[in-house]
């Protein structure tokens, strides 16, 4: 840092004139007995007008160059406020890395919300640095430390003097956090829901369109309920909340998708090609039933198996044991018919799924072996138009509402602080080191003029 460069360097120059003073009395020592240049130089005047000239003059130097060199320098500290960030990872989980705070894509930005002039990535990064607020030590175990804390430097050259120091890394900041929010944070592009019916469901027929307008309302439905989940009182800007939001998506699912589009397909048998798909759902049915059959004898034979156990040898499985609190007990241990029962349960529960998936397409496919489409075509696409356009403003407001929480979210776990020089201590500084100079002179000069006095003479 600058301010440190001029600190030493002031400093230096007091050690220079001081040792100077010094060496030259050990000389005088040297030559005349210490008891002489002790009572000689203890009369000699300590107080000089052209030092205390001098000492003003090497205060306001010292002063004005130090007082530039932190108007040139700000630091600000970042807070990382979640819970992975003592882990050493980021808000979703990843492995979290330091030098994204200055990387191009941050000063970029950066750069690009101040307006900032005359600079480029190039020149700011070079003129940036970050360092954790509190450091542990690699090679010893037990002072291990994860640093949430990290202090952002900003020390202007000629490139970039012209720049407000506090206010570049302020912004830099402030765009670290944009960036940690847009790489890091809750991902919405799943709800980025663009739906163009005469294009997208041109070649499809009725009953599949269902089906896709069926993932659309479930894909908005599930993550309302996990940001539900997360903060259910959260209200956007719209005035909604997750769960209403939510309520709106079921409703035109339940009752728009399923009781009236998807039964007015049924109950009028409309399909663009019936035999196409009655093939299809019959193919299906072919390999669900046969699924279905080795899922149900896969259960048949886990029953049987389990009715060969006899009753006395499950009661003897047991195996000493302690609990929690160091008690002594005997416990019962799984033993093969409990893997059995559990299995038997599943592929009973499977098979009873491919069942009632059957008889699901075999209903379609009597409504669709009836007579011809006698349903309207033009009601069918309006229907269709009116749940796309109701889904993609469903989803508008779920994303919405998603930002809101996340920018809510990330402003409460990163959160920065500008560190302000204290003015106190620049005043004891800079008082003292022109303190220690001022004697510093005063001792040289006095160690000079030892030769002068008359008693040093005799």
């Amino acid at each position: 840092m600058v301010g440190l460069s001029i600190i030493v360097l002031f400093t230096f120059i007091v050690i220079i004139i001081l040792g100077a003073a010094i060496l030259n009395l050990y000389f005088k020592s040297r030559i005349f007995s210490v008891k002489t240049v002790k009572s000689v130089f203890l009369r000699i005047p300590l107080f000089r007008f052209r030092v205390l000239i001098m000492t003003l003059i090497f205060m306001a130097l010292f002063a004005g160059l130090y007082q530039g060199a932190l108007d040139s320098t700000a630091s600000i500290l970042i807070n990382l406020n979640y819970d992975n960030a003592s882990k050493g990872q980021n808000a979703n989980g990843t492995r979290y890395n330091m030098s994204d705070i200055i990387c191009d894509e941050v000063i970029q930005r950066a750069i690009d919300k101040g307006a900032l002039k005359n600079v480029t990535v190039k020149d700011l990064s070079e003129c940036l640095s970050v360092i954790p607020a509190v450091s542990g030590d690699a090679f010893d175990e037990s002072r291990y430390h994860v640093s949430t804390e990290f202090i952002l430097t900003f020390s202007a050259d000629k490139k970039t003097s012209h720049l407000d120091a506090e206010n570049v890394v302020q912004l830099v900041a402030d765009s670290y956090k944009e960036f940690h929010m847009d790489h890091y944070a809750d991902n919405f592009d799943i709800l980025n829901i663009k739906i163009d019916p005469e294009k997208e469901f041109k070649d499809t027929d009725y009953l599949d369109i269902v089906d896709r307008l069926k993932i659309y309302a479930n894909a908005i439905s599930t993550y309302m309920y996990e940001l539900s989940y997360e903060n259910g009182s959260f209200v956007s800007s719209d005035n909604e909340t997750f769960n209403s939001i939510r309520e709106k998506v079921i409703n035109i699912s339940d009752v728009q998708i399923e009781d009236n589009l998807r039964a007015y397909l049924l109950q009028n048998g409309m399909s663009k090609d019936r035999e196409e798909y009655i093939g299809r759902l019959r193919y299906d049915n072919s390999l669900s039933d046969f699924a279905q059959q080795r899922a149900k004898a896969s259960f048949q034979i886990r029953n049987e198996a389990v009715s060969m156990y006899a009753e006395e040898m499950t009661r003897v499985v047991l195996v000493p044991t302690w609990d929690e609190s160091g008690e002594y007990y005997m416990g019962r241990t799984k033993v093969g018919i409990d893997t059995l029962s559990v299995e038997a349960e599943s592929y009973s529960k499977t098979a009873s799924d491919y069942l009632k998936g059957i008889e699901t397409n075999n209903n379609v496919i009597n409504a669709l072996s009836g007579p011809s489409g006698t349903g309207s075509v033009e009601l069918i696409d309006t229907m269709v138009s009116e749940i796309s356009d109701e889904l993609m403003d469903l989803a508008e407001k779920a994303r919405t509402a998603g930002i809101e929480y996340s920018a809510t979210r990330m402003n409460q776990i990163i959160s920065s602080t500008m560190l302000h020089h204290s003015l106190p201590k620049r005043i004891l500084l800079i008082g003292g080191l022109s303190f220690m100079f001022f004697l510093s002179v005063n001792m040289y000069i006095s160690s000079v003029e030892l030769s002068r006095d008359k008693r040093m003479k005799k």
